[in-house]
């Protein structure tokens, strides 16, 4: 991880009604960009229930099943997508915008991973945290205990991906952003510890830079400041820069990368 940004929808939806109103739009480049962001295996199912029998002594593998719902390829994405369920819209439409018109490969959890509720939670009560004599009810205490497995590999699975990528980009969710008067607060518990995990990994430059140097819903809401001192934020006019291909050795999907790290401070 490098720098990261924040982005607020209103820019985002903003920048979408300006580009799909400029003379020579394809829709179809648009819909082909964002159907390449829906990745996640189709076999997803048969290879988690298969893991979910475990071994000889009834013992699961818990990387086998992190990387069957959550792999982790390095070099594989450029940016991180940070954003709320709300938001779920516009980050595909943000990684489908920067993919199309700079290559970024955007990751963006809810469209590369597995469903943690549908594909393994789920499954994995339906084995290990049912009543011992209702089937058709489950145990408080084995389902906290099954979810909390979930999550710390889904929590170790986020870490590594921001580790890995070279840019974090925070939607600002409007409808919760700001909580009663306080800024900078979320609802989401997962914001929360994405932008945690953001200020707490270490921060490289680039090899290329330096080189070129060297040359809402009801029920529980629980608020959670965010430290957003280190995140810049990003604007209409940072996405409507002109990149150009020459005979650099690195993409053009960097040079836009580049170019957003010196003039977005």
């Amino acid at each position: 991880m490098y720098r990261g940004f924040c982005i607020t929808e209103e820019t985002i939806n903003d920048l979408m009604c300006s580009y799909f109103n400029t003379p020579g739009f394809i829709q179809k480049k648009y819909e082909e960009a964002l159907s390449d962001l829906n990745i996640k295996s189709t076999k997803i199912t048969s290879t988690i229930a298969k893991i979910l029998q475990g071994d000889a002594r009834g013992i699961i593998d818990g990387d086998a099943l992190q990387q069957a719902c959550m792999p982790t390829t390095i070099g594989e994405y450029d940016v991180f997508i940070s954003h709320s369920h709300n938001s779920k819209k516009s980050a595909k439409d943000l990684a489908a915008f920067l993919k199309m018109k700079y290559g970024i490969r955007c990751f963006v959890d809810g469209f590369v991973w597995g469903s943690c509720d549908n594909d393994i939670l789920r499954p994995i009560d339906k084995i290990w945290s049912r009543h011992d004599s209702r089937k058709d009810s489950y145990s408080y205490e084995k389902r906290n205990f099954s979810t909390s497995h979930v999550h710390a590999m889904l929590s170790m699975a986020l870490l590594e991906m921001i580790d890995q990528c070279e840019c974090c980009i925070f939607i600002k969710p409007e409808l919760e952003y700001n909580i009663a008067g306080i800024s900078d607060c979320t609802l989401s518990p997962w914001i929360y510890e994405e932008i945690s995990f953001f200020n707490k990994v270490a921060k490289h430059k680039p090899i290329r830079l330096m080189r070129v140097q060297e040359s809402f819903s009801r029920g529980l809401k629980v608020r959670y400041k965010l430290d957003l001192s280190d995140i810049a934020e990003l604007k209409k006019q940072h996405f409507q820069k002109s990149i150009f291909d020459d005979s650099l050795s690195y993409t053009k999907a960097f040079k836009w990368l580049d170019y957003i790290y010196e003039n977005v401070k």
